[in-house]
């Protein structure tokens, strides 16, 4: 039956949830003002090997091969304008300590920097109901003709729930 379960994905989408669990003070830096705690879970019923590589520019690199990327941003809104950070995991089949494999019901946890600047300005009703939300994609790195591409894996996954803005 059409419509019916929810929406359906392109069969490449990795069978995965996004879960947030809170936003914490950063102590990394001073550019870096809150971090959003994520996890991700394997929903399906097979395992995943995801990226977990944090040195991205190496691990997708031209000259490597089996080169995968997830690609995450988080939202102070619905819209793609709403963007107030990305961050990335990579991995290449040279580097197997870039993935981890998640057997069906396992999950890794991932912190993504959030901007200082989506709470920057005038105090607004419509600023204190702001809600944090993350999406994220798998893409792989591919050469075709010499040229360096990236190709979206499936949809875009977006989380199954948002925070209030701190």
């Amino acid at each position: 039956m059409l419509g019916h379960g929810g929406p359906r994905r392109s069969p490449e989408t990795p069978s995965i949830g996004l879960k947030l669990t809170r936003i914490i003070k950063s102590t990394e830096s001073p550019s870096l003002k809150d971090v959003v705690e994520v996890v991700l879970t394997n929903t399906g019923q097979t395992p995943i090997s995801i990226p977990i590589g944090t040195d991205t520019v190496p691990l997708l690199a031209p000259t490597e091969t089996e080169r995968r990327y997830l690609s995450f941003a988080v939202r102070a809104g619905p819209g793609i304008a709403d963007t107030v950070a990305t961050a990335m995991s990579a991995a290449n089949s040279g580097h197997p300590e870039s993935r981890a494999v998640l057997k069906p019901g396992d999950t890794a946890v991932f912190k993504l920097p959030i901007s200082g600047y989506y709470m920057v300005g005038s105090k607004t009703a419509a600023a204190d109901k702001l809600t944090i939300g993350v999406s994220v994609t798998l893409n792989r790195k591919m050469i075709d003709g010499g040229i360096d591409y990236n190709e979206q894996i499936g949809d875009s996954i977006n989380s199954d729930n948002v925070l209030p803005r701190p």
